[in-house]
């Protein structure tokens, strides 16, 4: 198992990259809405320091990767304009948030259909590696995707909206 050029290790290292990239701007989307609805300020705090830590999960997995590149092997084509437009939208609802014309309702919506595109991208298919610190910290970035994506669902029916 190893990764056979080094085009094929930039273009995983550039993907990573872009993951942290998503990860930072939903923590700003988060904390930009805590401050806004003082109300939900906890729920959305807590949340975002959860995308805090995923990328720094992610920053660990790229470091784990340029240190044993002979541990993983390319898996699945990454295209790096789906994400690039993701973390655009997810900075122009962080804007609409500040300016006052995004409605909190919306933004819980906004926030569910984004973390449940992020478990459909299927980040931890970019590589296979038995690397057990890689895959731990995937495996954790992934299960609390899924709970942000269920507290988001928990909140939309507890409002009814």
């Amino acid at each position: 198992m190893d990764i056979k050029t080094s085009d094929e290790l930039q273009s995983i290292v550039k993907a990573l990259q872009l993951m942290v990239e998503i990860e930072l701007a939903m923590e700003e989307f988060y904390n930009t809405c805590a401050y806004t609805w003082k109300e939900d300020a906890e729920f959305w705090s807590s949340i975002a320091d959860e995308e805090k830590k995923h990328a720094e999960n992610i920053t660990r997995m790229k470091e784990i990767l340029l240190n044993k590149p002979d541990r993983f092997e390319k898996n699945r084509l990454f295209n790096p304009a789906a994400i690039k437009t993701t973390i655009d939208y997810i900075k122009d609802n962080t804007q609409k948030v500040r300016q006052g014309a995004l409605k909190k309702d919306r933004a819980f919506f906004i926030a569910r259909d984004i973390e449940q595109s992020l478990i459909e991208q299927k980040y931890s298919d970019v590589v296979k590696t038995d690397d057990f610190e890689y895959n731990s910290l995937i495996k954790e970035t992934i299960s609390q995707t899924l709970s942000h994506r269920n507290h988001f669902l928990k909140k939309i029916a507890e409002k009814k909206l």
